[in-house]
């Protein structure tokens, strides 16, 4: 049976969740799926890829907050069978969303982060706002879909959300368009011509991926060896991290690119991939460089990366906010021989069509599943 299927995406270009979610979008339009992608707000690029194999509805929303109204005015022009969200603002709009919009439209959420960890990690008061407002809102959706066994554990234990209405269903970081991608010259000198071992991270310049501690890491490294470090990605920590390089003299091995449209190509050509974070609910960057054959060093923190690595089969864990630990992996792991083609079979099970394939059983159980209440409001 052919599922009418509604995928909201705060915005077609941004970190690895909404990376994931254009992922399964596609990945559902080839299993005869009729895929319908929301967006929050286009900006002049979008994924071209979700635009050439589903309908794109256009919010045109510069903040979440002033999206509500037109979300409910395309969940009812669409009549989905069912609604697929990500990321905490995103999923309480569009909880609220299905409730007024009086669509008979099932929802499920899909949680990517470990967000009681992520509470106490900010330590903001909107940090606190959200998970609290997570915990009123979530147990009132159809469904919520965890990343990890981590974070299914922190939905259950610290949001209160019934175990028979969470699923652990991983990313679907593998694409074929991957593979292609990292075989791509990256345009950056220190990579496409190497002169010495080249360190690589990437994701958004904030808190939670803690650049600051693999910046120390490197700079305890440039004092046995020449190595370089390139960190890929935007955020609102651009200027303290680079106040931080030039307060260490890592200006001349440390450099902040920005947000790169084929980190793959970067993937597949450093020495060594790094993840620094304090928290997460299940990395796509490692599955992504665990693909591309990169060596890997991971903080073993709450939640995934020792589950993508496998206990530290497949790359090096080190302690949280550590760099004295980091800068010791990266030594091991550059000098590491690894086997690439079991790498490489490991990576195979967060591929994009078996991921597509759990969700597409979730959503079948869902809507034949009768309910006396559920998200929407039976038409």
């Amino acid at each position: 049976m052919t599922r009418n299927i509604a995928i909201f995406i705060p915005s077609p270009v941004g970190g690895g969740a909404e990376r994931m979610m254009g992922n399964l979008a596609l990945a559902l339009s080839r299993k005869d799926c009729n895929v319908s992608v929301i967006a929050g707000c286009v900006p002049e690029v979008p994924i071209v890829d979700v635009v050439a194999d589903a309908k794109l509805y256009k919010l045109n929303c510069p903040r979440a907050r002033f999206a509500l109204w037109p979300l409910i005015k395309t969940i009812r022009l669409i009549r989905p069978e069912v609604l697929v969200s990500t990321l905490n603002y995103a999923n309480i709009l569009c909880v609220a969303a299905c409730k007024l919009s009086g669509i008979k439209c099932r929802l499920i959420l899909r949680e990517a982060n470990t967000s009681s960890v992520e509470k106490e990690g900010l330590h903001t008061l909107k940090g606190r706002i959200m998970f609290r407002l997570q915990q009123m809102v979530y147990p009132l959706a159809d469904h919520v879909v965890a990343v990890s066994r981590g974070v299914e554990s922190d939905l259950v234990d610290k949001l209160g959300i019934k175990s028979n209405k969470v699923s652990v269903i991983e990313n679907p970081a593998i694409t074929k368009r991957l593979y292609c991608d990292a075989l791509a010259l990256t345009g950056h000198m220190w990579i496409d011509s190497p002169t010495c071992p080249v360190i690589l991270s990437a994701g958004r310049l904030s808190p939670q991926k803690d650049f600051q501690s693999l910046i120390a890491a490197v700079s305890i490294l440039v004092k046995k060896r020449s190595v370089r470090l390139i960190i890929l990605g935007e955020g609102d920590l651009r200027g303290e991290l680079i106040d931080l390089i030039e307060s260490m003299d890592l200006s001349d091995c440390v450099d902040l690119p920005g947000y790169v449209d084929n980190p793959y190509a970067f993937m597949s050509k450093a020495d060594v991939f790094v993840m620094s974070s304090r928290w997460e609910g299940l990395p796509n960057v490692l599955i992504e460089a665990l693909a591309c054959g990169a060596r890997v060093v991971s903080t073993d923190c709450p939640s995934g990366p020792n589950t993508i690595l496998c206990d530290g089969k497949y790359g090096e864990l080190v302690p949280v906010r550590d760099p004295i630990a980091m800068a010791e992996a990266i030594e091991v792991a550059l000098e590491r021989d690894f086997d690439a083609e079991s790498q490489s079979e490991w990576v195979k099970q967060w591929g994009d069509d078996h991921i597509a394939e759990l969700y597409l059983n979730l959503i079948d159980e869902i809507i034949n599943t009768p309910q006396d209440t559920h998200c929407g409001v039976r038409a």
